[in-house]
């Protein structure tokens, strides 16, 4: 569990994303339908996902940035400035959708903020991919980062009204349970866990 301190940060960051996809993905399947005597159920689940997820994830992206857990010299500064941008990125989303539902404006252009998120999220799985040496615990980092490809295409389709919200609610519990395993597995808290 040596890896487990050093990590802490993701660890936390991983779990305020687990709230934020968890929480949209239940409210898109319908869990959360308004209610006579409780108000903006959206704004709550703004709140308590996706600013949630926000807060964590954009702390995570300094901490890789700043307190350069893996060293200074390469690779391991290639490594936290590329797990950076990625916490960065989805830190910024969620803080864009969470302020949306929070205040009940138009999620499109959040939808198009998923297009340049896609590019983002393709090209960091191509440079994980060429690290050497690549192990478990990099092919484990890499399904959990392709789980979230759905994730953004759905937004995109359903801000946009071209799909229904339950496949990417769907895709949503997917992506929390590889966010799940980020959480705990490569930090070395919980090395029983596939791909450790």
């Amino acid at each position: 569990m040596v890896g487990a301190h050093g990590l802490t940060p993701l660890t936390f960051a991983m779990v305020g994303l687990v709230f934020a996809l968890y929480v949209n993905g239940v409210q898109l399947l319908g869990s959360f339908q308004e209610r006579e005597g409780y108000a903006a159920t959206a704004a709550m689940v703004g709140v308590s996902g996706s600013l949630m997820g926000a807060v964590t994830l954009l702390f995570d992206a300094l901490w890789f940035v700043t307190g350069s857990p893996f060293g200074v010299q390469a690779p391991a500064g290639t490594a936290q400035l590329v797990f950076g941008a990625i916490a960065g990125m989805y830190g910024l989303l969620w803080l864009a959708a969470g302020i949306g539902q929070v205040k009940g404006w138009d999620l499109r252009p959040v939808g198009q903020m998923c297009v340049v998120c896609i590019v983002f999220q393709v090209f960091e799985i191509v440079v994980i991919a060429t690290w050497r040496p690549f192990t478990n615990n990099l092919l484990g980092i890499e399904i959990a980062l392709a789980l979230f490809l759905p994730v953004l295409v759905g937004f995109l389709l359903l801000t946009h009204g071209r799909t229904g919200p339950r496949w990417v609610g769907i895709a949503c519990l997917a992506a929390a349970v590889g966010s799940f395993w980020l959480a705990f597995s490569p930090t070395g808290i919980a090395t029983f866990l596939p791909l450790s």
